[in-house]
This record gives C-alpha cells, structure tokens and sequence, in this order.
C-alpha cells in the first residue's frame, strides 16, 4: 500500500449544521441573541431587528448593526471558519471599543439557521469600505442526500463584492444578516420579543454606547416597578445585610465578595405569583449576556417559605467566570455547567441567598399583612384593649401566623382575623388559637381546622365546592357507564384533572408539547398497536411539571406490552424534556388507566416498580373510588365541624356507586 492510500481524511456531515444551529437555537429570540451578541464584539453601537408584519415565502428577520463590518478576507479568515477563535486570536477584546469579547465558540454564526433555511450576510467594512455579499443555505451545506458528506473547505458564492471606498467605510460600515425562508410556526409579536430579549441581555442597561432596536423601538429597561414588593439587597434590613456588600441605592444591585472574586446580583419579590416561566427564578449572567435561564439554584423541598419561588424574580452577574480556562456555559448559551469548582462556588452562594431570602420575604410580607389587618381592626381597638395583656400578645401572635400563609389573599385574613378574635372574646377556640400562635409553622390542616371553628359561613362554602367535586366525579361515572365517545370522557378529564387527586388541582390541559408527544409516540412505535391507536392521549402541566396520562378504552385490559410501552413513552418523554432546556418542564410522571389490571398477577411486581420511579397504573374503577372517597371524607369533616349548622348538615349527598364500592368491606 502506498504512502498516500494510507493518509486518513476526516470529513463531516452535512447535517453537522444541525446541531450547531437548528438544534440549540429553535425560538427566535435564542437564535436572534447570538447574533445581537456578534454585533457587541463588532462594536456596534446600535442594533436594530426587523421582525416582518406576517409571515410568508418573501418574509424575512433582519439584524443590521453599525459596527466594524468585514473585509472580503475577514468573511473567508474570521466568519467562514468554523470554530474561530476571536478570543486567542485578538486578546479577548474588541478591536477598537476595547469590549469583552461575548463569543467563544466561534459557531453563533450558524444560530439563524434555527428558524429560517438561508442566512445571507451584506457587510461594509470600516477599514477599507469593501462590501461582500453571501448566503448560507442550508440546504446546500447540508448535502443533496441524507447519505452526503462533504470535506472542507466547502464553496460559498459570493453575490456582491465592491472594492475598498473610503466613503462607504465612513458612511456605511456595518453587518445587515438576513434570515430567509423562515421554518417559524407564527410569527414574534414585537412587544413580548422585546421583553423576552431584554431578559437576555444587561449590555443595554449598563453601556451608554449599545442600543438595541426591535421594529424601531428600545428594548425595555426593566421590569414594572408597580408590581414588585421588595428588592433585594436594597431592602436588607441593617441586621441581615451580607457581610461586605455595596449597594446601588438607585438601581437596587449589589456587589458583594465570593472568595477572592465578586458577584453583583438584584432579586425581586413581586406582589403577586409570576405568570411567566421566562422570569420566575433567578438567571445568570456572564458579560452582560445570558448563560443560565432562570432557575432556583437546584434546590429542593423543605425550604421554610417555599411559595415565595412563585413570586421570586432576579438577576446574578459573574463575569469572572469568563475567565476561566474551561468555557462553563453550553453550546446554546442557556445552562452552565455547575459541577467545576468555580462554578459550585456561586451555586452554593446562591442556594444560601435564595433560602435567606425566601425566609425573609415571609417574615416581611407577615409583617405587611399584620399591619393592613391592624388597620382593619381599628375599630376594635376598645376591644383588644380590654383584654388582659398575655392575651393581646397571643392573638396578636396568632394574626401574625395567618398572615405568613401567603396563599390567604388579604380579603380572606381579614375575615379570618376578625373571626379569631370573635372567637376569643366568646371563650371559644383559645386553645386552637393559641396553638397556632405558638406554632413555629403552620400547616394548611391545622389552618382549615381553625377556619371552619372561627367561621361556619367559610365552612358553608367549602362544603358547597366539595358537594360540586362529588357531581362532577358523578358525571364521570355515568360517562364511563355509558360508553360515551373517548373525545368526550377526555375533555371531561382534562377539565377537572383533580379527579387524579386533589394535588392535581392546579394542572391545566397542555397543548404546547403535542408534537413532542406525538414524535415519542412514533418512535416508540405506539401508532402501530391498533389497541393504542384510539386511547386518550392527555397532557397535564403545572409549573415546571408534565403528568402524561394514557388511557385505554374502558373494557379493555392491560398486557406485558402494553406495559413496557406505557414506560418507553414515560421514559422518551422525559429524555425529551431533559435535552430540551430551554422549554417550560423539567420532569413529567406518567399515569396509565385500563380496566382488568388487578387481573393480572404476573404484571403486579412491574407495576409497584414503576410506581417507585413517578409512573402509576389504575382501573377506571379505582381512579373514581379514590377522587369520590377523598372529597366524601372531606365533606364529612366539614359536616362534623359544625355538627349544630342545619346548612352544612343539608349538604349529605349520597354517595357514588364508586365510593360506596370502595369503602365496603368486600
């Protein structure tokens, strides 16, 4: 063999381009990020997105900035080099303004490729005034065929090339890319882009010569002052300020030591819960550019004012992370890597802050309602003043505790205050009272026990909202009876997802993944079984959390294959979730209803394993058993509580046949 037949030669898949592009950057924000980041390291001073009025075969995004431009030799030496380095190659900053470089990676070029089919770039450049014109197509670099390899260097036409002109590089210098053949299934309203892009960025906020411009107008500062209750740190009280921090009264940021570095961070509490996944938690920032979305630092359960992450909104800066040998941010610049020691430093200094701070939201917002339910109560006043002084302290104590249930809106605690103390006066309930002043924490039993003793009315209405739940699961019954159409039973279901449990009660209909689904489906080859091809397919999301529930057609029974498959599904569905960051869930359960399973001995063992790992099996019959039983014995309860109220004691409905069933003894 000779010399040359033994030389080895790499070469690359077309479809490479996906995954440095298509893949990482599906949502036009993410995409048009990358791109508003090279413009930073171009030093540009404005960047301007053209988002179209409607989507078509002519439309196109368009993404012009001011900076520096190119010359024909840096499109084939700097932008056509994949992987280019501008870090090593020109000390970490831009040429003239002297910026930290945002790109590493030398691949947010190909970013665009996420949302449209052809990337064509015109640029001007400032040094000589040279004007080059090219398109990417992704079709072409991908190869005719799925089979097609292609070896670099690979060809790019050139559309337009005019000489170097010194007016044209005074006048004109600068990069238009626009985005054609757009792969997008709606089109970006403007305002709700702006914001989202905002999010992304702090260069436009702390840099007085970098604009950018959505259809002509700035991107948004910040967010409404109007519904945010507390900002942190500026609103540390002298006695929990951090150790060594410095705070910007005006803005409310503050810089504080980690280790031998520092952290500049600004959190939020807003009034009320915060609607948008986008800006629930706590995102990080490197270089004024997004490298985590948000998130609550890994944390878990237990955390005294837990309910406060629903509120909880901010922004942490560690740029000396930048600085580092290993780049710590993903490809799609949405995740860091938290397990180097660098970065487990500010994720534990972020756990810590979150857990202080989410304690002192409660103690601060208690504080708050406490004074609203004082003013309330002025009138009062006499009364409370008649009271022993150990007594005051106690209901007061006790006001105190109500107040930091945080799910109580402020009509509500004023009507349980007044009927605390109502209940005080009239030597009733002091032992519950004062149990509840006591109490380090209160939980939401005990709280329903006082509510229902200070105040029979409430009592009234919650048994009316559990007589409804016991006639809608009533409904559900006759339905099954009857053999009603699957579509019908589906809908019934996915309006009231509490049938699963009353810790379903927040789950909504999801209809953002149903491609996802279906794609799972597929590839788990559920659309070839003729027994799953008519089952009820129903998605549940609640926060970050998906409840993927299958059913089968009542009658008809469960086997090994169906089994596996109900798991492969569960399983794909989670892999899904988990490679897709950037997207609203982080985990799903799975839930699968057919009739006949406590037939099947063989399949029980499998069963209890997959209810181990959050994937649980019932019959049509059990599922209306549990709903009916829990809010029966509810009812009950309320019923007990005020066993001298003729109201509460008319509402006995009779039990369903399922319930009935469940609670004999055969």
């Amino acid at each position: 063999m000779s010399e040359e037949a033994k030389r080895l030669r790499l070469s690359f898949h077309g479809r490479i381009i996906d995954h440095l592009g298509i893949q990482m950057y599906q949502s036009p924000v993410a995409a048009i990020a990358e791109l508003i980041a090279n413009a930073w390291d171009a030093d540009a001073e404005e960047v301007s997105v053209a988002l179209p009025a409607e989507l078509g075969p002519e439309a196109e995004i368009v993404i012009r900035d001011n900076g520096i431009g190119m010359t024909f030799e840096d499109c084939q030496e700097r932008y056509l080099k994949v992987g280019y380095d501008r870090r090593q190659k020109d000390g970490g900053t831009s040429l003239e303004k002297k910026r930290p470089l945002l790109g590493r990676k030398g691949i947010g070029k190909f970013a665009g490729f996420g949302i449209a089919g052809v990337i064509r770039i015109e640029t001007v450049s400032k040094v000589t005034g040279e004007k080059t014109v090219f398109e990417l197509d992704i079709t072409k670099l991908r190869g005719e065929s799925d089979g097609d390899y292609v070896a670099p260097p690979a060809d790019v036409e050139v559309i337009e090339y005019e000489g170097p002109d010194e007016n044209r590089a005074r006048e004109a210098h600068g990069t238009a890319i626009r985005l054609r053949r757009l792969t997008l299934a709606k089109r970006p309203a403007p305002d709700a882009f702006a914001r989202s892009m905002a999010r992304r960025f702090l260069l436009h906020q702390r840099v007085a010569d970098f604009k950018v411009l959505v259809n002509g107008r700035p991107l948004p500062e910040g967010e409404d002052a109007e519904k945010v209750e507390f900002v942190f740190p500026r609103d540390y009280r002298d006695d929990q300020r951090p150790e060594g921090i410095r705070i910007e009264p005006e803005t409310g940021w503050g810089e504080e030591p980690l280790g031998e570095r520092k952290i500049r961070w600004r959190f939020l509490f807003y009034k009320d819960p915060i609607d948008e996944e986008e800006l629930r938690g706590v995102a990080v920032f490197i270089r004024g550019k997004l490298a985590q979305t948000p998130f609550f630092f890994n944390l878990v359960g237990g955390l005294g004012g837990q309910q406060g992450m629903e509120y909880l909104s901010g922004q942490v800066e560690a740029d000396f992370l930048d600085d580092l040998a290993t780049d710590v941010t993903a490809t799609e610049r949405q995740r860091i890597n938290w397990e180097l020691p660098e970065t487990e430093l500010v994720l534990e200094w972020g756990r810590e802050r979150v857990k202080s701070l989410l304690r002192i939201w409660r103690d601060r917002r208690a504080e708050k309602r406490l004074e609203a339910i004082e003013a309330r109560l002025a009138p009062f006043a006499r009364r409370l003043a008649r009271l022993p002084s150990s007594e005051q302290k106690v209901i007061k104590q006790a006001l105190n505790k109500l107040a930091r249930i945080s799910t109580i809106s402020d009509e509500q605690f004023q009507e349980i205050g007044e009927a605390v103390l109502t209940a005080w006066e009239g030597g009733r309930l002091k032992e519950l009272i004062r149990e509840l002043a006591e109490s380090p924490d209160m939980s939401e039993a005990r709280f329903l026990e006082i509510l229902l003793e200070a105040n029979v009315l409430t009592a009234l209405h919650t048994a009316e909202v559990v007589k409804t739940k016991l006639l809608i699961i009533k409904g559900l019954e006759e339905r099954i009876a009857r053999r009603d159409k699957e579509p019908d039973i589906r809908n019934y279901i996915a309006d009231n997802p509490w049938l699963f449990g009353p810790e379903m009660q927040t789950f909504r209909r999801e209809r953002r993944i149903e491609k996802l689904l279906r794609d799972v489906a597929a590839e788990v080859g559920m659309e070839a079984d003729e027994d799953w091809q008519g089952r009820i397919d129903l998605a549940l999301g609640s926060g970050d959390q998906l409840a993927i529930v299958e059913f089968m057609r009542p009658g008809l029974t469960a086997d090994w294959d169906h089994i596996f498959r109900f798991e492969r599904y569960v399983r794909a569905v989670r892999a899904k979730l988990a490679a897709d960051t950037g997207g609203p869930f982080k985990f799903a359960n799975g839930y699968l209803i057919a009739d006949g399973l406590s037939k099947k001995p063989d399949i029980l063992s499998k069963l209890q394993d997959l209810s181990s790992s959050g994937m649980w099996a019932m019959e049509w019959e059990t599922l209306l058993a549990r709903a009916a039983a829990q809010w029966e014995e509810f009812l009950e309860v309320l019923r007990l509580r005020a066993p001298d109220d003729e109201r509460l004691q008319a509402l006995r409905p009779g039990c369903s046949e399922a319930a009935a069933g469940a609670a004999s003894p055969g």
